[in-house]
């Protein structure tokens, strides 16, 4: 079973130790539209 907010958790921890460029890059990957075709 999956611990809810767990991601989360380990998204905030990798702010705290990543550039901001690279973070910045991650959310954008994140936010983009799944193109389901």
């Amino acid at each position: 079973k999956v611990i809810s907010g767990f991601k989360n958790k380990v998204q905030a921890t990798l702010g705290n130790v990543t550039p901001d460029s690279t973070l910045a890059h991650m959310m954008n990957e994140q936010q983009k539209p799944v193109d389901k075709e």
